[in-house]
């Protein structure tokens, strides 16, 4: 800004539009009239990448080559073609005619730099998304749907979703998406769906893949609950899981309960033999005597100060044994 003058350098088309100038002071302020800066250049494409148009053999199509211009074009150019305006009328009648089209346009200033790109490649119809798969509920007014997509018939895809509710028998959504997942929400809880799932192209679109959802039903602590009617899936193989699980388990079961009964020692069988660790038989031996008697003669030896044979010293009899004291009377104890 130079005095009362607007300089502009390196000016671009980008700059091109309405300009005005704005005065303030202490009083108030004053707005000059508008100016409109037109910035001549030559044709540029609209779009900045090349585009995908699909067609068919034998199939009439048009391309339109869009461009942006300052002054307006006067005349276009088709690569391959005789054409001189901006729609081209192209046939493809071989599989070799597929391919790359280009267009240029010129105005006052000059042609175009660089072309506009248009590739034509043989397409169709997409085919139907398939395995579609209800993957739950996560809240009670949600469902989950996981698809995988077939062919995309040459062209960009997109996957539509129509939720169909089976009460009220209307259509109360309709999701589209880039891929074939779906996560609808806002539906209402405890009813069921019919889900209407295709994919479409720039040719049309796929057939229908039908699947039934539902939601869940919230309960009072505001969590929810699925629908008793909808029972659990019960596979062939996941029943031929749940019972080879089971079977493992048993044979578990009773070879750890064989273990242990043959780990048992045979001399454990009857604790009341034992006397830690002193066998004393309760009945006499075929000679009458008994097991603690060694000959018909005790020597003194035999038996501590109190008449209590030494062997039985520390023993913690839980049995009467027959015992001799030293005068040669039995006692019992």
């Amino acid at each position: 800004m130079e005095n009362n003058m607007l300089l502009l350098s390196s000016v671009t088309r980008k700059m091109a539009g309405v300009y005005t100038c704005i005065a303030t002071n202490l009083v108030s302020f004053g707005e000059s009239n508008a100016v409109v800066l037109n910035v001549k250049y030559v044709p540029v494409c609209s779009e900045s990448k090349s585009q995908i148009v699909g067609a068919s053999l034998q199939e009439e199509i048009k391309v339109h080559c869009n461009l942006k211009a300052y002054p307006a074009i006067n005349s276009f150019r088709w690569e391959y073609s005789k054409e001189k305006k901006s729609v081209l009328k192209y046939k493809p009648k071989t599989r070799n005619d597929f391919g790359l089209l280009k267009c240029w346009g010129t105005n006052e200033l000059g042609e175009q730099v660089k072309p506009c790109e248009f590739l034509v490649v043989e397409a169709g119809f997409p085919e139907k998304p398939e395995n579609c798969t209800f993957l739950g509920n996560y809240t009670s007014s949600s469902v989950f749907v996981r698809c995988y997509e077939g062919h995309d018939g040459g062209l960009p895809q997109s996957f539509i979703a129509e939720v169909l509710d089976m009460q009220k028998k209307i259509i109360i959504r309709n999701v589209s998406s880039s891929d074939p997942f779906f996560a609808i929400d806002n539906l209402p809880p405890g009813t069921d769906f019919l889900l209407t799932i295709y994919s479409a192209n720039g040719k049309g679109s796929s057939e229908r893949q039908v699947l039934q959802v539902y939601t869940a039903v919230p309960t009072e602590k505001g969590l929810f609950s699925i629908n008793s009617t909808h029972e659990f899936p019960i596979t062939p193989i996941l029943g031929v899981l749940i019972g080879v699980v089971g079977a493992i388990v048993i044979v578990f079961i009773i070879v750890v309960v064989i273990s242990k009964l043959r780990s048992v020692p045979a001399d454990k069988k009857n604790p009341k033999d034992d006397v830690n660790g002193v066998r004393a038989p309760l009945q006499p031996r075929d000679g009458g005597e008994s097991a603690l008697d060694s000959s018909n003669e005790r020597p003194d030896s035999l038996f501590n100060e109190d008449g209590i044979p030494n062997k039985l010293k520390h023993a913690n009899l839980y049995e009467t044994v027959a015992y001799e004291t030293s005068d040669g009377s039995k006692e019992s104890e």
